[in-house]
């Protein structure tokens, strides 16, 4: 008979490591979470357009009655503010956050420095008309000298704050796409047939000019030696091509089933995030000559892509209003945000660490840490998975039908045990207040009264550490359940510091279970 209960005791063990180490696979790999913003931004305009910093730190915003709104490090409240009289149709800041650009539907182009504060004023401006501007950067020098990229038709145009038009080349095409190196001594430009120049920022002649046969192309440069570009194939669908920084040749090209609309090339010209006008997005990973290719998922159709230099991240907007936050080696999001359909634009750090998501009255920013990808899946289904794994152990003990021996005193003492879980809960939520401090009094008081009370079970002094051992059992449970509520924090860490707060209650607690439970035994024994 003994031998029988083991063999269906191991089969239930057996099948309960079988299911759940499914459902954590499915968690892991197939399931995102949801996310709330961290901070939050409110305009009392209708938001028209926004840029940011490379880290963060730095938020330009926008609006349809021409005011723009400069933020500093995650302020709610604007450093300063123009107002223009006209719709801001697009804003860039540069990547330290110290000048940003501005273009009006009137056509005129503002440049401002982050150091004003109240109202604010332009330090250059200039009409462009019929163009748009590209790019803000700032040389970092004393006094640094701020370049300013912008296009009109199929001129190349470089400003400066110092001296005003510095050089413009013209395509002779109707339309171009150019940026700015991360280190500003570059500018990159294609045009309308494919054409790729690569300019020194000083000089008006390209270093070498390149055909890629690409149809209304976009680019995007890399921080060492390499350019993307993509954009329609004449013959139908679109290709990517990536080319040397140096001379302009070709690395190696991808064919795609429609027209590229925007490519962005990481850091090292490994990987290019690219996006097609029919709604995919896919990550294309070079190595050792050979090109490997990784569609990003989204639910429907993916409207836009934007992806950091550093990092293996990117962030799609989907079908009405999801923004899906995604590691590129994962085929599930690692988190989902509902922006809903008033979606204007988002944009992410350089190293992937926050996302600004703007709709037509804020800006909402959602924070990544360092855990946040450590253990993907959704916080709900890991909190089931672990409840659904303590279900199974109790299920388990009743196959086994043998009851331990431990257990049944503790059942006969269950009055005293739901006195000192009542007690230890109240007095601990009137000294401290917080879920932790009141769950783990709770249980250490609970314990502590059950050894008072059967002080012949093992002592005072064993049931003390019983009870703070208890506490710590309450503790990393707290740690937990916090984390399975949604936090973005490393789980270990949670663990720990509850652990560390309840370490401490379970001694005070526990000293007064087991004075509790030992006063009852005495007024027993008296009566």
């Amino acid at each position: 008979m003994s031998q029988h209960m083991n063999r269906r005791t191991t089969s239930a063990v057996l099948l309960l490591l079988l299911l759940e180490s499914g459902l954590a696979y499915i968690v892991f790999n197939h399931t995102a979470r949801d996310r709330t913003p961290t901070t939050t931004y409110l305009s009392e305009e209708t938001v028209t357009c926004f840029d940011i910093s490379n880290w963060g730190d730095a938020l330009a915003v926008g609006t349809t009655d021409g005011t723009v709104s400069y933020y500093k490090k995650g302020k709610a409240v604007s450093q300063w503010v123009y107002k223009g009289g006209s719709e801001v149709h697009s804003v860039l800041v540069s990547d330290e956050g110290d000048y940003v650009l501005a273009m009006d539907l009137n056509h005129t182009v503002s440049l401002f420095r982050s150091l004003g504060v109240g109202v604010n004023t332009p330090r250059w401006s200039q009409r462009l008309q019929g163009g748009r501007v590209l790019a803000v950067h700032s040389s970092g020098g004393i006094p640094p000298i701020v370049y300013m990229l912008a296009s009109v038709d199929g001129c190349i145009l470089l400003f400066s704050d110092r001296e005003g038009l510095l050089w413009e080349y013209s395509t002779g095409t109707s339309g171009v796409a150019a940026e700015i190196s991360y280190d500003g001594k570059y500018m990159a430009a294609v045009d309308a047939e494919g054409r790729v120049y690569l300019f020194d920022v000083g000089e008006p002649s390209p270093v070498w000019a390149s055909s890629t046969g690409v149809t209304d192309g976009v680019i995007s440069l890399s921080q060492s030696s390499r350019v993307a570009v993509g954009g329609g194939d004449p013959s139908g669908g679109g290709r990517v091509l990536s080319l040397s920084l140096e001379d302009g040749e070709k690395l190696w090209e991808w064919g795609t089933a429609s027209q590229v609309a925007s490519v962005s090339m990481s850091s090292d010209g490994s990987k290019v995030v690219v996006y097609e006008s029919e709604g995919r997005a896919s990550v294309l990973t070079e190595s050792v000559g050979e090109v490997a290719v990784r569609e990003l998922s989204a639910a429907g159709r993916v409207e836009s892509v934007w992806s950091p230099p550093f990092g293996s991240y990117a962030v799609a907007l989907g079908s009405e209003g999801r923004v899906y936050f995604l590691y590129t080696s994962r085929s599930t999001p690692l988190w989902v945000y509902d922006a809903g359909a008033d979606v204007v634009g988002i944009a992410v750090t350089s190293i992937g660490d926050k996302v600004f998501i703007a709709d037509r009255g804020s800006v909402a920013v959602i924070t990544n840490t360092a855990e946040t990808g450590i253990i993907p899946g959704s916080r709900t289904l890991w909190g089931a998975w672990f409840l659904t794994g303590l279900a199974g152990l109790a299920v388990v003990y009743r196959v086994a039908g043998a009851e331990p021996r431990w257990l049944k005193p503790v059942k006969a003492s269950y009055p005293i045990l739901v006195s000192g879980l009542v007690i230890g809960g109240t007095l601990g939520f009137i000294t401290y207040g917080g879920t932790l401090e009141v769950f783990t009094a709770a249980v250490s008081c609970a314990v502590g009264c059950y050894f008072g009370f059967r002080k012949e079970s093992g002592g005072f002094v064993v049931g003390l550490f019983i009870s703070v051992a208890g506490s710590l059992v309450a503790s990393i449970l707290h740690g937990l359940f916090v984390w399975f509520s949604g936090v973005e924090s490393n789980v270990v860490f949670l663990v720990i510091t509850s652990v560390s707060g309840g370490t401490q209650i379970g001694f005070v607690f526990g000293w007064l279970g087991i004075s509790l439970g030992f006063l009852v035994t005495k007024f027993r024994g008296a009566r």
